[in-house]
């Protein structure tokens, strides 16, 4: 049974348009994902901010404004309670990170909205006042001129674990929750699932197909690029580089096709989670676990 250290590193390391794009675009996409897995020559590999975003606390997901000028990531303290983390952009260097002004509460797996006029979250805090929760719900905050609205929780929110939103340009919802696991408390049964936005809330979930979710194996963290063509991801698979790997599919039409192990420029024998990409920056972001570290932040150039 995994201790709630191990729980949280795994459940927090545990945007796609309805069009169909042509074929011959989305075959570009899978070569391109293909040469990255198997290239020779691999792009720089950068830690984020060290001592100052990637410290020798563990840290996780990695966000940007859309302008590139404002960060957040979540970090936790030495009772492994996290925070998310706010910095900001100003006069050529990142300020000392501060916890974000809504957070506070056992908070992760920030995301921005591409219009950067939502903040969504996964938390342990309590619902309407009532105490911490066993699992994770996802909650979310609306910009409010500067600053960020009271967080509110997410309805379709259930006993399992939520964990690691990401919102696609038409509202549609991607997140990973235990909901195969045979009970809520189980730490077991990951898988990437998706809504549709419907009104003011959203329509049944749906797990991914067999593109992205495995039986035997964990699927968590989901994050899409390239106008939501592209779900990056992570998984613990015996076929990859050893302990979480970060994966990618390309959706053809309605399918996702399957997916692909980003290979040794991106993955190593210790633990890579928690993918997240800047427009403004060009960079695709992730977490490396490893034996010295709980968590650092990395950024390599990813050029969808």
């Amino acid at each position: 049974m995994l201790n709630r250290t191990h729980s949280m590193l795994v459940a927090g390391a545990l945007v796609a348009s309805a069009c169909a794009y042509p074929i011959n675009e989305d075959e570009i996409l899978v070569d391109e994902i293909q040469a990255l897995a198997t290239a020779r020559q691999c792009p720089a590999l950068q830690k984020v901010e060290p001592g100052k975003f990637s410290t020798d606390k563990d840290e996780g997901r990695l966000m940007f404004t859309p302008d590139g000028k404002t960060a957040y990531f979540h970090r936790a303290d030495e009772n492994f309670i996290y925070s998310i983390m706010e910095s900001r952009f100003v006069n050529g260097a990142w300020t000392t990170p501060v916890v974000a002004s809504f957070s506070g509460h056992d908070d992760i797996d920030a995301f921005i909205t591409a219009d950067g006029k939502e903040l969504w979250f996964s938390s342990w805090r309590g619902v309407d006042g009532g105490p911490s929760r066993p699992d994770t719900d996802l909650w979310k905050v609306t910009r409010v001129g500067n600053g960020w609205s009271d967080p509110v929780h997410i309805a379709l929110s259930s006993e399992y674990y939520e964990n690691y939103p990401s919102i696609t340009a038409d509202g549609t919802l991607y997140f990973n929750t235990n909901r195969a696991a045979p009970t809520p408390s189980t730490f077991d049964g990951w898988d990437i699932y998706s809504a549709k936005k419907v009104g003011n809330g959203y329509g049944p979930i749906e797990r991914l197909g067999s593109g992205v979710n495995t039986v035997e194996n964990w699927e968590f963290n989901p994050m899409l690029v390239a106008d939501g063509r592209v779900l990056v991801f992570s998984s613990i698979r015996e076929t990859g580089f050893g302990g979480p790997d970060l994966y990618a599919s390309v959706r053809v039409g309605q399918t996702w096709q399957p997916a692909v192990n980003l290979g040794a420029c991106i993955n190593s024998a210790d633990g890579e989670f928690h993918p997240s990409y800047s427009t403004a920056r060009r960079r695709l972001a992730f977490v490396r676990s490893t034996e010295a570290t709980l968590g650092d932040l990395y950024e390599v150039s990813f050029g969808f």
